[in-house]
This record gives C-alpha cells, sequence and structure tokens, in this order.
C-alpha cells in the first residue's frame, strides 16, 4: 500500500477553519492585553502625577508662614520670599469640585497654571490639630570662614575697581522656616585717613551663585569709625525680610570713589573651605564677577534669627 502523498480538500478546509478560530483567539488575548496595558500606563501616570503635586504641596505647606483661604477646594498661604524681591510669596490652589476639571496653582500675581488634570476628588478641609506657635532663636551665626589648615590669607584692597563679595548658603537648625540676617562680621582694617564711605550690602545671587542687581539692604561705612589694626568688625542690618531657608545670600562691599578705604582679608587654598560658600571679585563695578571656585573665602560671620 503506498503512503498518502497529502491532504483531501475536506482536511484542508477543516485545517483553515481551525486555524481561522485558533488566530481570532489569539488577536482577541493581544487587543485584551494591549488595552490592559494602557489602563495600566495611564493609572500609572494618573498615579504619578497625584503623588508629585502632592508631595509639592506638602513642600510648600510645611514652610507657609500663614493663610488668607481655606475651603474644601481651595487654598491660598504665604511662604517666606523665593524669587529674590524681599517680599513674601503667595501661592493658591483652586479646584472647582466638578470630577475631571483640572487642579490649578497660582503664584503670587501670575497667572493660573494647571498643574493635575482629571481631578475626581480632592479636599483641602484636612484636619487641625494644636501645634507649637513658630518662636524666633535669639542671634546666631549662620555661615562663616575663619580659619582653615593649610591656607594661606591674603589682603584685598576695595576701590571703585575692586569690589568685594562672599557667597554663602545658610547653615540652620533642623525645623527652620526662615531666617533674618542682622549682621555681619569681616575681618578688615581702614586703609588711610580717608573718610569717603563706602557700602556693604546684602545682595540675592544669580543662577551663577554671583550678586544680582536685587538688593536686600544697604548699610553705608564711614571709614574713620574703623581702626587701622586688623579686627572682627561687624556691621548691623535693620531688614525684617524672612528669607527662606535655602536662600543663599551675597555680602558685596563696593565705592564709586576712587581712594582706598579699606582693606579686607581672605584665604585660598585651605584643607577645609566653607561648603556652599566663596569669595570672588568684580573689576567693572560689579556689572561682571570673577570666576566662581571653591577654594577662596572671606574671613567673614554672618548672623542671623532663625524662626522654627
Amino acid at each position: 500500500m503506498k503512503a498518502r502523498s497529502g491532504m483531501t480538500l475536506a482536511e484542508v478546509l477543516i485545517s483553515m477553519v481551525v486555524l481561522s478560530i485558533v488566530l481570532a483567539g489569539a488577536l482577541c488575548c493581544v487587543t485584551l492585553a494591549g488595552n490592559a496595558m494602557r489602563a495600566s500606563t495611564a493609572s500609572t501616570r494618573e498615579t504619578s502625577q497625584s503623588n508629585r503635586i502632592l508631595n509639592q504641596i506638602s513642600a510648600e505647606l510645611q514652610v507657609a508662614t500663614g493663610f488668607s483661604e481655606r475651603t474644601p477646594t481651595a487654598i491660598t498661604f504665604t511662604i517666606p520670599d523665593r524669587n529674590g524681591d524681599a517680599q513674601a510669596e503667595t501661592i493658591r490652589y483652586a479646584w472647582s469640585g466638578a470630577a475631571g476639571d483640572p487642579l490649578y496653582r497660582r503664584y503670587n500675581s501670575e497667572a493660573e497654571v494647571v498643574v493635575a488634570t482629571n481631578v475626581r476628588e480632592l479636599s483641602f478641609d484636612f484636619l487641625t490639630e494644636e501645634v507649637e506657635p513658630l518662636v524666633t532663636t535669639s542671634e546666631g551665626i549662620v555661615s562663616q570662614h575663619e580659619d582653615s589648615r593649610g591656607g594661606h590669607s591674603y589682603d584685598d584692597k576695595l576701590s571703585r575697581s575692586n569690589w568685594l563679595a562672599q557667597y554663602f548658603t545658610p547653615v540652620l537648625p533642623d525645623g527652620a522656616v526662615s531666617y533674618r540676617i542682622t549682621k555681619v562680621a569681616l575681618y578688615c582694617k581702614r586703609e588711610k585717613n580717608d573718610n569717603q564711605p563706602f557700602e556693604i550690602s546684602l545682595v540675592y545671587p544669580t543662577g551663577g551663585r554671583t550678586p544680582s542687581t536685587t538688593v536686600l539692604e544697604t548699610v553705608p561705612v564711614n571709614p574713620q569709625s574703623m581702626g587701622k589694626n586688623w579686627a572682627w568688625r561687624e556691621f548691623a542690618f535693620t531688614n525684617q525680610v524672612q528669607l527662606s531657608p535655602a536662600q543663599a545670600m551675597c555680602v558685596v562691599i563696593s565705592q564709586d570713589h576712587y581712594s582706598k578705604t579699606a582693606i579686607f582679608r581672605y584665604e585660598r587654598d585651605g584643607r577645609e573651605m566653607t561648603p556652599n560658600a566663596h569669595y570672588i571679585t568684580s573689576s567693572n563695578r560689579g556689572v561682571s564677577w570673577s570666576s566662581v571656585g571653591n577654594s577662596e573665602d572671606m574671613l567673614y560671620k554672618v548672623y542671623a534669627e532663625v524662626t522654627k
């Protein structure tokens, strides 16, 4: 008997029907899997969005200094200065209350922006509890550089063509919500018997960590009030601006006349230079500044009151 060399027409038709059923089932599974993946991705995206905005709101509320509005669907509060204009910032979050509408955020007088879409449930009517009131600590040092092992000290003369500046970031205790600079101490002396004044200013830094054009406060200094010997000399500030805990600042020493009135000391290449701080100079009255590095610091002390 000879072996069969092929399939009958009936067998071919039955095979095609079975294969069609298998392919249809496979296509259905792929479709269902794709829908599930899209639903999972959308759910993950929404969860990520919710976590992000909740973390943002929580971080801002932790440093809030006051509330002017608090309803189930809207909240308005103030936080310490963040944009360098010496004024507290006002933040507002608001939702219409209708499922599917977005959550808006307004920063000061800027236009509202959408921070979360398709909000289905939200309430700012959270539980409240008694907490200890904020307290302001007594004046203390929040940044300084005195001496570093292995460092070398140099003297820099202030003049119209040589402005001096020290950038610093405050070191504050845990729980601090703001700080206010009260005075700066510098290691310096008078250069000559000159009564032409110079100025010491607190200036907000740029993103490049050099002084900007936004000044917090300036105090005039008469060189005659300084001795000819090297010593720590204090310069008081009376501003009442509460600064954000992360707000860095620049101490700028400047003058517009040509005589050299004072000398200030700085240090270079010490083993333990002050973190997040550096000394820089300007030869064009603050238009531009020397390169920013970590190897130089003025001898300085910054005092502040801290609120926590």
